[in-house]
């Protein structure tokens, strides 16, 4: 989980690799275990990188992703902040309050700062790479993964700059990109999961990851297509139980043994973990879900869009999941496809929309 309880939402919206012979482990997507897993088989890696031929960088900076949280500017109930983008943003992450990143479409990278949403530069990015997933370790390093012409990219943050980063031969569009607190970087796609090391990505297992979440004890899951779950510990990815055989989009867990999921079905699919398997929850059966958040085990939000298109925000309260009435919003919502809370006055969400422009600022009542 990457987030602290807030009370108020803003919605912000239109919003290398040389070639190898590493072996790499492909998971079984047609064996969805429902329920509980008979036993846990692990997605081993290849014994080296792909290639020795990697740019020779340092190793990453240890995650941070939970700092003392620091008071966000005071906000009107509902608000609207211009931002420049002008197109989809599919991912969205804050360092501190005052600090943080959302990337999508166009190889767009805005960089919040003094209370302003700034477009930055990605050298070497052309205007067909769209980012899908950006994960800062602190303010000072970070990495964006996504795709252009059917391939993976990645690039990365150091010294004030992003610049892009070489990927695997064969690898396809990257999700996501998220670090663990032992350090460990893991990117994972619509091919592959890579992991990182001083020598650069490599390939660990052949499988369609579409989010992954680490809890702050070090545990991590992934989550993908056909119900594909994966869980991290001491090194080493395993399958675990899996809810079925649905697209999983979302992960988020509050703790290592108990988590939420959702799916991208046709009425939506809200699954929690706990005691050891899943179990699907009762809800609002408007349209695919594309993000989730929890604030705790009592507290959190999920997102999707109805079959037309109209986004909508269901919140989970006193164990109930409802559909949460954005009074103030337009009446077309876009589409939300990642969710971020910083200390406490914002919960930001990110998506697509036409003609939405600006921040809308919710006070999440």
């Amino acid at each position: 989980m990457r987030t602290w309880i807030t009370f108020t939402i803003a919605l912000l919206t239109t919003v290398g690799c040389a070639s190898g012979s590493a072996q790499i482990t492909p998971i079984d997507l047609d064996a969805a275990a429902t329920g509980t897993a008979a036993a846990l088989t692990a997605w081993a890696p290849p014994t080296s990188p792909a290639s020795s031929e990697m740019a020779d960088t340092p190793p990453a900076v240890q995650a941070t992703h939970e700092p003392t949280p620091t008071p966000a500017p005071t906000i009107a109930p509902h608000e609207l902040i211009p931002h420049p983008a002008g197109r989809t943003l599919r991912d969205i992450e804050f360092v501190s309050a005052n600090d943080g990143w959302a990337v999508g479409d166009g190889a767009t990278i805005l960089h919040f700062i003094n209370g302003r949403w700034i477009p930055f530069p990605a050298p070497d990015a052309g205007g067909n790479t769209v980012f899908h997933s950006v994960e800062m370790l602190n303010a000072a390093e970070g990495w964006i993964v996504g795709e252009a012409d059917g391939s993976g990219v990645i690039f990365r943050y150091l010294n004030g700059v992003w610049r892009p980063f070489e990927v695997p031969p064969g690898v396809g569009p990257l999700l996501v990109v998220r670090f663990g607190p032992d350090g460990s970087g893991w990117a994972g796609g619509q091919t592959h999961l890579l992991r990182y090391t001083p020598d650069g990505w490599y390939p660990v297992t052949e499988a369609s990851i579409h989010d992954m979440d680490f809890t702050g004890s070090g545990i991590g899951w992934a989550v993908g297509e056909h119900g594909l779950v994966g869980r991290y510990e001491n090194g080493i990815w395993m399958d675990a139980p899996r809810p079925g055989d649905v697209p999983l989009t979302a992960v988020d867990f509050v703790t290592a043994d108990e988590g939420w999921a959702v799916a991208a079905t046709e009425t939506g699919a809200i699954y929690h973990y706990v005691s050891g398997s899943w179990e699907e929850q009762p809800k609002p059966g408007l349209g695919p879900l594309y993000a989730i958040l929890m604030a705790g085990p009592e507290l959190g939000w999920a997102a999707g869009s109805t079959p037309d298109g109209r986004g909508f925000v269901l919140r989970y309260r006193d164990g109930t999941w409802e559909t949460l009435l954005l009074a103030g919003f337009p009446d077309e919502l876009p589409r939300t496809l990642a969710l971020e809370m910083v200390a406490p006055g914002r919960l930001w969400a990110v998506g697509e929309g036409v003609g939405v422009t600006d921040v809308l600022v919710f006070d999440g009542e």
